[in-house]
């Protein structure tokens, strides 16, 4: 895979301030400045949110994304304007990892292992009977999460809800069963 960069910041307009003084102005809390970033930044988030949702990010996840900067702008954890960039790419991944996590028609992948089995299980176990036949009807049976939800009466919130949480549920027992590094390597 091809990796993204912010290409957009280093080709900030003339009129605008230098990288190194806008960052000195939002560590210093200018919210011009904020919004200036934000002038110069926003086609490459958008971009990396389309290409990791494969649709246009909600304004949400957009402007949750620009807080997290600038808030690590003020914290310190951009020391200069050659880790921008990175720094703003690996938020905007974070928000669209949550958000395809929190979508409930997102693809859900069989377990590859025996550990990958027995970590599902053991999460659908933890969960309150309604919302494993749930998810049971949405990932087993492979009904429509419209329907599931209509026929038990749920609004699909809660279907989303249960996803969500027995994917956390899912990943920690993996990592209590499996290294970090193999745990990406086995695409879980």
């Amino acid at each position: 895979m091809r990796s993204l960069t912010f290409a957009v910041v280093e080709a900030a307009p003339p009129q605008a301030p230098p990288l190194d003084s806008l960052l000195a102005q939002i560590r210093a809390g200018d919210s011009e400045a904020c919004g200036q970033m934000y002038e110069q930044t926003n086609r490459g988030v958008r971009l990396v949110f389309r290409h990791q949702l494969g649709q246009d990010a909600p304004e949400r996840l957009v402007q949750d994304a620009y807080l997290d900067l600038f808030q690590g702008i003020r914290d310190g954890a951009v020391a200069g304007p050659e880790s921008l960039g990175t720094f703003l790419r690996d938020i905007v991944r974070a928000h669209a990892c949550r958000a395809k996590e929190a979508r409930p028609d997102a693809p859900v992948r069989p377990p590859t292992s025996r550990a990958q089995a027995d970590s599902l299980c053991a999460a659908m176990a933890q969960l309150p009977a309604a919302e494993r036949q749930l998810l049971r009807r949405y990932i087993v049976d492979g009904e429509p999460s419209a329907r599931v939800c209509a026929e038990a009466g749920v609004p699909p919130e809660q279907l989303r809800r249960a996803m969500a949480t027995v994917r956390r549920l899912f990943h920690d027992g993996l990592r209590r069963v499996q290294p970090p590094s193999r745990i990406t390597a086995a695409g879980a």
